[in-house]
């Protein structure tokens, strides 16, 4: 599979991506301390992401990651608002994670967020989800473009 496969648009990834991230953002920033069940989540949702058999489950266990981070936030609506962005981004993330490279770079990320996390410092988790979602969606402009 690659990007021409899936008809993707650049110009919606620009607009939809980093709504994403603010969402992401905004529910990291706004969560109690992550408690040990919640880190385990993420933890299984990273290994899921690297044991995947193919793009579309990759794309699935990256969204559960991602999903996770906003799920502590004290406002259920920032999930809510995550869910469409996510099944938007769904087929761009499944081109992304088409790269075993790049499976590999996200859960190291992942595990660097969790990490942050796992010490109580949200700044810190949330400027390296902010790098790693740049960098990511860098990659993926590429990716498209040489599509």
């Amino acid at each position: 599979m690659t990007p021409a496969d899936l008809d993707l648009d650049p110009a919606e990834l620009r607009e939809l991506h980093p709504a994403e991230l603010i969402l992401e953002c905004v529910g990291i920033r706004h969560a109690p301390p992550y408690d040990p069940a919640a880190l385990d989540e993420l933890r299984a949702a990273t290994e899921r992401l690297r044991a995947a058999a193919d793009p579309l489950a990759a794309a699935r266990a990256d969204e559960d990651f991602h999903r996770g981070l906003a799920a502590r936030c004290a406002d259920p609506r920032v999930v809510e608002a995550i869910v469409p962005l996510q099944l938007k981004l769904r087929p761009y993330k499944r081109a992304y994670l088409s790269e075993p490279d790049h499976i590999e770079r996200s859960a190291a990320q992942h595990e660097a967020i969790v990490g942050a996390l796992a010490a109580g410092d949200h700044p810190a988790a949330e400027q390296r989800l902010r790098r790693y979602r740049a960098a990511s969606l860098s990659e993926l402009m590429a990716q498209l473009e040489a599509a």
